[in-house]
């Protein structure tokens, strides 16, 4: 399933508006001047979502009962807030267009959605076979400045700057993430004190597609969110990288295979070592995996988190 993060659909300037609309009592968040208007895939007609659906072969229910093992129907998929039903579609439009959304709108906005869902599972399919070799790399040639393309008036276009641009240990100066993401970091920040009694040289960089990690078992491509590094104090140059998944419940099951993953990490690396030869040294590492982070759960991620470290 996609990130929890609304698709985002600009209605056609050209279409009238005289077709049937959205009615009844649903409630409809205004922004930016009633230009944009977010609505719940929940308030949008079940004929209008179950046409989309039928239309696209992706969606037949045998080809989704593979990506998500627990799924009962197609019913259940469109309406449960675990799949297509937790999610939101930001319409783009004139105010008339926006305060009576056209069956064609509704039915073209559903249909671009489950085209970026398809895609994005797509994607996750794989036929390689993974390692458990790990090779340095310097920093600076993985985490560059990159130029992000963010609209306006959605989640990632807040970037928390009044909090972590004032932290010494968060790389970036700003944290364009989910409002899952963002939590963590909150609650990271929450958690520097104990973290600054065992190590010095904490820094958590967000990763915005700079690097990939591959799952031993098929060579699945993995970005994690974050990664987390910390030193040893006391002279010791040994440094712990944390591999971090901040994740909404409702994705939780299509992406088991990240969070098993990550466990892997943890039960293969557990206790070890890897040493790597630079030009200024022997540098020492250990990996470690977490589970995933979710806000509802976060008294359980830290718990794990400082039994890993």
């Amino acid at each position: 399933m996609c990130r929890k993060k609304n698709y985002e659909y600009s209605i056609p300037t050209a279409r009238g508006i005289s077709e049937a609309i959205l009615t009844g009592d649903v409630e409809v968040q205004q922004i930016a001047e009633a230009q944009r208007i977010n609505v719940p895939v929940k308030a949008i007609p079940f004929h209008i979502v179950r046409s989309a659906i039928a239309r696209n072969p992706f969606f037949v229910f045998n080809y989704l009962k593979r990506h998500f093992p627990h799924l009962k129907s197609v019913r259940q998929f469109i309406e449960s807030d675990e799949y297509l039903g937790g999610l939101s579609i930001t319409f783009q439009g004139n105010p008339a267009e926006l305060a009576h959304l056209s069956n064609r709108a509704q039915l073209d906005a559903i249909t671009g959605l489950l085209n970026r869902i398809a895609s994005e599972l797509r994607q996750n399919t794989t036929e390689y076979k993974g390692t458990v070799s790990f090779v340095p790399n310097g920093i600076s040639s993985i985490f560059t400045d990159k130029i992000l393309k963010l609209v306006e008036g959605t989640e990632r276009a807040d970037g928390d700057e009044g909090l972590v641009s004032h932290r010494d240990w968060y790389v970036f100066n700003a944290n364009y993430g989910t409002s899952e993401e963002k939590a963590f970091v909150r609650m990271l920040d929450a958690q520097t004190h104990w973290l600054k009694e065992k190590y010095d040289g904490i820094y958590l960089i967000r990763n915005e597609r700079h690097f990939k990690i591959y799952n031993f078992d098929d060579g699945q491509a993995f970005e994690p969110d974050f990664v987390l590094s910390l030193r040893e104090k006391n002279g010791n140059t040994l440094t712990y990288q944390v591999f971090i998944e901040p994740k909404g419940k409702f994705l939780q099951e299509h992406d088991q295979w990240k969070a098993d993953f990550l466990k892997q990490i943890k039960e293969k690396f557990s206790g070890k070592t890897l040493e790597f030869e630079t030009q200024s040294g022997t540098q020492s590492y250990r990996l470690v995996g977490v589970p995933f982070y979710n806000n509802e759960d976060e008294v359980h991620f830290r718990e794990c988190l400082e039994s890993a470290l």
